[in-house]
């Protein structure tokens, strides 16, 4: 979506308070706190998109997500190139920060399995850390339920699921996708969301494709909405990473259903 679109038609009385940290809901002064990329810059390719999506957080926030989001995007890497080794990284962003961060590096080999097939291949597996990962989904899906939806999101989700998509079935493809669904509900009337809707029917101005939201091609899209008495977001990282966080107490995942 065009920035001018944006600041043209969007509903500045929906708007969240540029003077507060978009993670804890603290008041912060422009010199305590810091721009917050949206999603997490670092699981994003080299070059970055032109206009980031952006809000206001507190320092402390950013700092406790930091370490969390480096790693993320670490064992990301590892698991696409099938290594840790710099010179088979896919990226360049992704070779620099193996050589650079060593004890990341050798945290991640350390969850390196191997397993045979019965066919003789040999899979190469990396464990990850949920509970990191979890965390950096979570603060992506609040900060897209805030900015596209205006919805602030700081109590515990209800389900977060994070999944390869090569393990989808496809009944599961369909439903995650969206791709069955003739008539999507529209967002609130002025927020970021329904500009986008809006303008979804012309190319040029905006950045989705059907439900789904382009921050950069093949590497992150995302999907919020409105359930019901709740949020869902959604996010496809890689291609290969889907995760899906719901706030409701009546929804219930059709991917969460599964162990």
């Amino acid at each position: 979506m065009k920035k001018d679109l944006h600041d043209r038609f969007c509903d500045e009385r929906l708007q969240w308070p540029p003077d507060l940290c978009i993670h804890c809901g603290r008041y912060v002064t422009a010199r305590q706190g810091s721009r917050e990329h949206i999603p997490s810059k670092c699981l994003l390719q080299e070059p970055h998109p032109d206009s980031p999506m952006t809000m206001r957080a507190c320092r402390q926030c950013n700092a406790a997500y930091a370490h969390d989001e480096e790693y993320l995007a670490a064992i990301l890497a590892a698991v696409l190139a099938g290594s840790t080794d710099p010179d088979k990284q896919n990226s360049a962003k992704a070779a620099r920060r193996f050589r650079r961060q060593t004890r990341l590096r050798t945290r991640i080999d350390a969850a390196r399995t191997e397993a045979r097939t019965l066919f003789g291949e040999v899979l190469i597996v990396f464990q990850p850390e949920y509970g990191r990962v979890n965390r950096v989904v979570v603060k992506n899906a609040r900060a897209h339920a805030l900015y596209d939806l205006e919805l602030p999101r700081f109590d515990t989700p209800d389900h977060v699921v994070i999944r390869p998509l090569s393990g989808f079935t496809e009944t599961e493809r369909t439903a995650f996708e969206m791709s069955d669904q003739e008539l999507l509900p529209w967002a609130e009337f002025g927020t970021r969301m329904f500009l986008r809707q809006a303008f979804a029917t012309h190319p040029a101005s905006s950045d989705m494709r059907g439900p789904w939201v382009i921050v950069q091609e093949n590497v992150y899209r995302y999907l919020a909405m409105e359930i019901g008495d709740g949020t869902m977001v959604r996010s496809v990282i890689h291609e290969y990473l889907a995760t899906e966080v719901v706030w409701s107490t009546r929804h219930h995942s059709l991917l969460a259903q599964r162990p």
